[in-house]
């Protein structure tokens, strides 16, 4: 064969294959097969556009309607998935996979008691559809009922083979194991979703989330950040980062994730406030005003702004400043411990004695701890604080020292909050009540 042949020869060659394509999108078999493929590759319009094809050529072709409809599902258009999947059922009523799909949709749309009614059908015309127990376990863990879901979880994972495909099952399950407080059982099941597929972030940010309720806070910091870094445009991990980042006193790097929150969502007031708190921590605290002043601009109404403003504007030793934000705060949430806590605090260890009554400090720290169900130390701290404002020493004593058993001061990164704790203990123990510094 001469070089000048080729060129005819390849043209033929594509020739064909454009007719043999061509013919082929004459077959409905042959375009659902391709939609099939689209759907495989998550290319959502491709797949309608064959299944519409199919449809034309052949209307009765339910393989087509169905895999339409899961399309619809996918790409969010639930309105269109459930008329199709409908329809699909009332063509093929012992098809257990349509019920599964449509009941899979209703569970996307949180119409709960309709996914759980269609999974139901579905498990019971295929008990051995792993998917189906799953899905129905996360519509009932939605409803709140977390050891029925665990129940259906269980019999999923007893059913499915282990993959990267299913280790979202074992994701779902660690998280209802996690809101049944069983946090070794929800370590374990996280860490075999891991295992399974390594490049899931939404694995690492359910086992962050565990590890934050061990108050393991640096193992949490690093499975957020992971996280991020298999996903960088995730929020919630990110959201999680930087609260933990504050816990952990990392407040140039928490200030650096507000940054980034900010920039993508310049209205909301809570990063605002977050970043003001990691302002405030690290003694910046012209800047911290700053952020919540654009935070009530944005939200007035917003209680944690002005909260953060007062405890901002106590660094800058602006009291009466600082009791108005404190009272706003109150008058906005009077049932938000953290605000109670707040006024108590300052009513109690305020330098300037016009600002301190031991009587109303100590009702409101009164009802901080109560409304906190007397288990967060910051308003037992106040408690104490108040008692000693008071002149009852003894009572003050008795909730410092409840205060430091909490076990949050007993994590390594709480030493300097530890320290300062203890040297109110003493002051207490000596008679003596606490006086506020800037450098708190």
């Amino acid at each position: 064969m001469n070089s000048r042949s080729a060129p005819k020869l390849a043209f033929c060659v594509l020739f064909l294959l454009v007719c043999n394509e061509q013919i082929g999108a004459q077959d409905a078999p042959s375009l659902f097969e391709q939609g099939q493929k689209w759907f495989a590759m998550r290319e959502w319009n491709k797949a309608i556009d064959c299944c519409n094809e199919a449809m034309k050529l052949d209307p009765k072709y339910t393989r087509a309607l169905h895999l339409r409809g899961s399309c619809y599902s996918e790409s969010g258009e639930i309105k269109k998935a459930l008329a199709d999947l409908t329809e699909v059922i009332r063509r093929e009523p012992q098809s257990g996979l349509a019920f599964y799909d449509r009941g899979n949709t209703y569970l996307r749309a949180r119409y709960l008691d309709k996914a759980v009614d269609d999974l139901n059908e579905s498990i019971r015309l295929d008990p051995e559809n792993y998917w189906a127990f799953s899905a129905r376990g996360s519509a009932i863990g939605q409803k709140g009922d977390y050891k029925q879901a665990l129940v259906d979880f269980n019999e999923a994972v007893r059913l499915a083979p282990k993959t990267a495909k299913t280790s979202v099952i074992y994701r779902y399950r660690g998280v209802v194991l996690r809101e049944l407080e069983e946090l070794v059982k929800a370590i374990d099941d996280l860490n075999e979703a891991i295992e399974l597929d390594s490049k899931d972030p939404l694995a690492y940010l359910c086992r962050g989330t565990v590890w934050e309720k061990k108050l393991q806070w640096k193992m949490a910091n690093e499975d957020y950040s992971e996280a991020i870094r298999l996903n960088p445009k995730l929020i919630e991990p990110r959201e999680r980062r930087a609260s933990v980042r504050l816990t952990l006193g990392l407040f140039e790097s928490a200030i650096r994730d507000y940054d980034f929150l900010i920039a993508v969502n310049r209205k909301s007031a809570s990063y605002l406030v977050g970043r003001s708190v990691a302002r405030s921590s690290k003694g910046d605290f012209s800047k911290a005003v700053e952020d919540c002043d654009e935070a009530i601009k944005l939200d007035p109404k917003n209680s944690r702004a002005h909260r953060g403003r007062g405890e901002a504007l106590l660094g800058q030793e602006e009291w009466e400043k600082a009791s108005k934000e404190f009272d706003e705060c109150v008058r906005l949430a009077p049932r938000d411990p953290e605000c109670r806590a707040s006024r108590a605090w300052f009513k109690a260890v305020c330098p300037e004695k016009e600002y301190r009554d031991a009587a109303k400090a100590l009702e409101d720290a009164e009802q901080a701890c109560e409304l906190s169900s007397w288990k967060n130390p910051r308003c037992i701290e106040s408690l104490a604080a108040a008692y000693a404002e008071k002149g009852d020493f003894s009572s003050a004593t008795k909730w410092q020292l409840k205060a430091l058993d909490d076990p949050s001061y007993k994590r390594p990164e709480a030493v300097k909050l530890l320290r300062s704790g203890q040297d109110r203990l003493k002051l207490y123990e000596a008679k003596k009540p606490y006086r506020l510094s800037a450098m708190d």
